[in-house]
């Protein structure tokens, strides 16, 4: 995996200085073809889900442009099944450990 890992939390504070701070991912890893976000939670939640379609148009403007967008939610304590539905009906992916989460960033 060749990616540059973007710690958005910090990006987002500094860009919204003084501002309301919109919902967001906590990672983002910029790599050739696709850009991927990552929202890093214990136990999955439909909020989670929200935060990554909610940040697009941002990324758009700012980060991506003209690369494929790939939506990871990394939970450690694994997926209820309503939201990982959801997940999949959304196309967003989910990694239950770091190496799960490394195989996904391809």
């Amino acid at each position: 995996m060749d990616c540059l890992k973007i710690n958005f939390e910090e990006y987002v504070k500094k860009r919204f200085s003084g501002r309301e701070i919109p919902k967001h991912v906590d990672y983002i890893y910029v790599c050739s073809e696709y850009v991927y976000l990552v929202e890093e939670t214990r136990r999955a939640k439909i909020d989670d889900i929200n935060k990554i379609h909610g940040i697009l148009d941002l990324l758009r403007e700012e980060i991506i442009e003209g690369k494929k967008i790939k939506a990871i939610i990394h939970s450690k304590r694994g997926f209820d099944p309503m939201v990982y539905r959801l997940m999949m009906n959304r196309k967003i992916a989910g990694a239950n450990c770091n190496e799960d989460l490394k195989r996904k960033l391809v």
